[in-house]
């Protein structure tokens, strides 16, 4: 541990389909159901030897052979690494402001990769089915706090657009909700050249290659969706998709959350 076409048809099949309540035919609209998906980040780096191995994991546990529908995985690749051999140029600054701002919720002063995070809190992936258990025991409590729908996600110029709808549904409680959009993309390899992993060949799943919010919602307790998210390089419409998630944003609890795929069908 260290501190500091028919592929869109498939990938819809393997990562998206269990995870939604509702889905048009052409896989470009997704809708919440009555159960919440937590949602899980990874923060990781190209540059930290103890990483890959974290990687594969999150593409076994939810990849076509996995549990998919337990979590939503997102994987932030942290920037804080990038000195120290070789720059992974999947990392960004606001991710690893991020992860800093989970480590100020649990009262601690320590970032580390790599680290998962469910729900807000740190978790070992030898932990996570006992996780995932104890929440589904828990139904009384542990219903969604909020529903989304995604309306269409597209290609439009430079950039992804994603409309749609959110709602706070616990009332008294909506302004601690914030809603985020999140681009990210699946398959994606580097040949490291120097650092920890030198030599290595490093693949990569549900890498963040972007984020759009927080957003608030409203008095009504709701947040209209029409966003554009920047196309990144190596972007692949038809390994990507988007999460729409909310979250608690004194202790980061997931609300609720919902992943669709880059839509491929005519406009």
């Amino acid at each position: 541990m260290h501190r500091a076409g028919s592929a869109a048809l498939f990938v819809a099949a393997w990562f998206f389909g269990p995870w939604v309540h509702h889905a048009s035919a052409a896989g470009c609209a997704v809708e919440s159901g009555a159960v919440r998906l937590p949602v899980l980040e990874l923060y990781t780096s190209e540059g930290c030897s103890s990483c890959p191995q974290a990687d594969r994991w999150l593409s076994r546990e939810f990849g076509p052979a996995g549990k998919g529908p337990a979590a939503l995985p997102l994987a932030y690749h942290v920037d804080y690494w990038n000195s120290l051999g070789w720059p992974d140029r999947f990392s960004s600054r606001e991710y690893s402001v991020r992860q800093h701002r989970v480590a100020e919720r649990q009262r601690s002063s320590v970032v580390y990769t790599p680290q998962f995070v469910l729900d807000g809190r740190s978790v070992r992936p030898a932990e996570f089915d006992r996780e995932i258990a104890s929440r589904a025991r828990q139904t009384a409590s542990d219903k969604p706090r909020a529903w989304i729908r995604v309306a269409d996600v597209r290609v439009e110029g430079a950039g992804v657009r994603v409309t749609g709808e959110v709602r706070a549904d616990r009332s008294g409680a909506r302004s601690e909700a914030t809603v985020r959009v999140v681009l990210f993309q699946n398959g994606l390899g580097s040949d490291v050249k120097a650092g920890e992993n030198g030599g290595r060949r490093l693949m990569h799943d549900f890498v963040v290659r972007g984020v759009a919010g927080p957003f608030t919602p409203g008095p009504d307790g709701r947040v209209g969706l029409d966003v554009r998210l920047p196309i990144p390089a190596e972007f692949v419409a038809a390994r990507a998709g988007i999460a729409v998630h909310v979250e608690d944003a004194a202790d980061g609890t997931t609300w609720q959350a919902v992943a669709a795929p880059v839509c491929t069908a005519p406009g």
